[in-house]
């Protein structure tokens, strides 16, 4: 069964940089013989209705940019009581909560191997 892929993305922001990712995200899945609807508008009220007209349709969601762009995205699931697996791709300025995602990742991580270690070190 064919994968279908939502790519939200803000085409106004910045130089361009979340098309390109979102065009090159769009070819790579389509080598892989994956369905890919690009997910974009003029305004945010509009990309916004876009994604939850998609919504239903949608197996993943990629969402490519920054923080606002995030926001923007998940406002739009949890409103629409819709989970579904969601890829993030950076491309804002200062992705804050990318940030903050990835440090707690690391720092549970860090306290598994801690914990881990120190557990073995008594085991002998």
């Amino acid at each position: 069964m064919t994968k279908t892929w939502g790519i939200f993305y803000n085409k106004n922001s910045g130089s361009g940089e979340a098309t390109k990712k979102a065009e090159l995200c769009q070819k790579r899945l389509a080598e892989k013989d994956s369905k890919v609807v690009l997910i974009t508008g003029d305004s945010l009220d509009e990309s916004q209705r876009h994604l939850a007209n998609s919504l239903p349709d949608l197996d993943s969601l990629i969402v490519i940019g920054g923080d606002g762009t995030l926001n923007a995205a998940f406002s739009v699931i949890v409103k629409n009581n819709h989970p579904l697996p969601v890829g993030i791709i950076p491309a804002g300025t200062v992705n804050n909560s990318l940030k903050d995602i990835i440090f707690r990742k690391t720092q549970k991580t860090r306290l598994q191997i801690s914990s881990y270690q120190h557990d073995s070190a008594w085991s002998d």
